[in-house]
């Protein structure tokens, strides 16, 4: 009997044991789980906090524009993005770039905030910028390089006086709001209009055509100065748009035919220019000058023309826009990006059609386009310093770091001049450009212009003029410009002098080294001594012949009795 209970008591202590130890494992799993889930806990709570420090420290764009959730900014948004950038809207009490997509400075809101705007601030838009993107304001100004344009009703006698005098000439209506266009005869018009925002321009009436279609091209410029004046281009592609129609035979009642909208027929469905753009990896301006080059155009002239015109519309412009930023603090906190549109006609001459204010850059009907406007946009945020290297609000920049981007020495030049005695009184002109003749403002716009130009990438600047170092040591400068634009222009050119004494040559351009064998040049004189022996041996030749003959008599008379000689 006891032996039963024994060994029941066994088996009790042996189920006991096993109960145990299974518990054990139990716990020690429910331990390591409660380990992992407090370590994941952890790692979360850290990776909060240090991605909502990185937002608390990373730079901030507020974003201005109507129907965002459209997605007509998505590329301008996502570069921002890649560029560090938190994005925000309506009106952040704290921002580093304002973006707006429509002229800000009318809304009273945002007006008020840029007039308390700080130094590391950035807004795209230039303060009086409309006296560019104006379409009447553009057209009416009288450049050789836009169709004459008349104001309606100011200008409505001489706009009939000169219709008769061009009897076939077509003519287009416009108004700011470019819709509803029409090319017909002034006769056809409706010429009544009271408002100062209609005027008639005349219609480009022989256009280049490629593969029967008229296109226009779309260059993105970018105005980051306006005292002095500072203009770039998007050197690097252009935007090329063409009429969903072939353009002859013209039927005026159609405007596909002449009129690029918002469905132009993009360059990789023109069939002189799909196997280049799609094929060869062609950009769409390098697709556009390998046909005008197999046409005999001078496409280097095109673009000349196009960026003179540029500057031209820029320097007529500038006094207005500049009269429009003075009720502000500083214009160094203003940037702007259009688009200048060109037609050209069938003599490649350019005819510049509008400004664009806010150009787009939407590839939502043209996907392909996506590429071309996240590398605009890029290039652009580099140009003008704010996409920077360093991931934090601009506001945080420390003087220290702003050293390491640029110092003193970064824009000195002319060191034989500043150093003279004759600038240690800055009482002559040319010394204005030394440190310690300058004022502070002008100190930091050639900052400001320095930087531009070390992250300028695909954009190229077009005014001041760039120079051959033909140019630079000509020492030509326009001195009928603003003073600041003198000096900018002097720096540019200074710059320009430095830069050539200190670069080194990229192409060999000694004369190549004449080895022993090439100097003596032996089977040259191998030719020359084989061609003297011969010589020689025909002389001696000639020498033993004549001199036989000298010491013979002759023989061939002497039948006929005469005496030898």
């Amino acid at each position: 009997m006891s032996m039963r209970y024994s060994r029941a008591a066994i088996l009790l202590m042996l189920i006991g044991l096993t109960v145990m130890t299974v518990n054990i494992f139990e716990l020690r799993y429910l331990v390591g789980q409660l380990r992992e889930q407090s370590i994941k806990s952890l790692n979360e709570r850290l990776s909060e906090a240090v991605v909502e420090k990185k937002q608390k420290d990373a730079p901030v764009v507020w974003f201005h524009a109507k129907n965002m959730e459209t997605g007509y900014l998505d590329h301008p948004i996502k570069v921002f993005k890649r560029a560090g950038y938190v994005m925000k809207k309506d009106f952040p009490s704290k921002w580093d770039v304002l973006w707006s997509h429509e002229y800000p400075f009318t809304e009273t809101k945002v007006y008020n905030m840029v007039k308390q705007i700080s130094p590391h601030q950035k807004i795209n838009k230039f303060p009086g910028s409309g006296y560019i993107t104006n379409k009447a304001s553009l057209a009416t100004s009288g450049f050789p390089f836009t169709p004459k344009a008349y104001k309606i009703p100011e200008d409505k006698d001489k706009l009939l006086h000169d219709a008769k005098l061009k009897p076939d000439q077509l003519y287009v209506q416009k108004s700011n709001a470019h819709r509803g266009i029409y090319i017909r005869k002034v006769a056809q018009m409706d010429l009544a209009s009271k408002s100062n925002k209609v005027f008639v321009q005349e219609y480009v009436m022989d256009p280049l055509l490629i593969d029967g279609r008229k296109f226009d091209i779309g260059i993105y410029t970018v105005m980051t100065s306006v005292s002095p004046l500072r203009v770039y281009v998007y050197d690097e592609e252009a935007l090329l748009r063409f009429c969903p129609k072939d353009y002859l035979p013209l039927d005026v009642t159609n405007t596909r035919q002449y009129v690029v909208a918002d469905d132009y027929t993009p360059t990789w469905e023109i069939p002189s220019l799909k196997k280049m753009y799609s094929d060869g990896q062609f950009s769409h301006k390098q697709s556009l000058n390998a046909f005008l080059r197999r046409k005999g155009f001078n496409y280097k002239k095109l673009w000349a023309d196009i960026n003179e015109a540029i500057v031209q519309v820029y320097l007529n412009k500038r006094a207005e826009i500049l009269a429009t930023t003075r009720k502000y603090k500083s214009t160094r906190n203003f940037f702007e990006m259009v688009r200048f549109d060109f037609v050209v006609d069938s003599k490649m001459n350019v005819w510049l059609m509008e400004v664009n204010m806010s150009p787009n850059l939407s590839s939502a009907v043209h996907p392909p386009n996506k590429l071309l406007y996240e590398q605009v946009m890029y290039n652009l945020l580099s140009l003008v310093g704010i996409a920077s290297l360093t991931p934090h609000t601009l506001v945080d920049n420390s003087p220290d770091e702003e050293v390491m981007k640029i110092g003193y020495r970064d824009i000195q030049v002319d060191y034989n001049l500043c150093s003279s005695d004759q600038c240690s009184s800055c009482l002559i002109e040319k010394c204005q450009i030394c440190l310690q003749c300058r004022q502070q403002h002008q100190t930091e716009f050639l900052n400001d212009a320095f930087l531009e130009h070390v992250h300028r990438r695909n954009f190229r600047r077009v005014f001041p003029r760039p120079m051959t170092q033909d140019k630079a040591n000509d020492d030509s400068i326009n001195y009928n410009m603003l003073a600041n634009d003198v000096l900018m222009q002097r720096w540019f050119m200074l710059k320009c002098k430095d830069d050539v004494k200190r670069m080194k040559a990229d192409v060999d351009n000694k004369p190549p080294k004449e080895y022993l064998h090439l100097q003596i040049r032996l089977k040259k004189m191998k030719q020359e001594e084989d061609r003297q022996a011969v010589i020689k041996q025909e002389n001696r030749i000639l020498l033993a012949k004549m001199s036989h003959i000298m010491k013979t008599r002759g023989r061939v008379d002497n039948w006929n009795g005469q005496s030898a000689k």
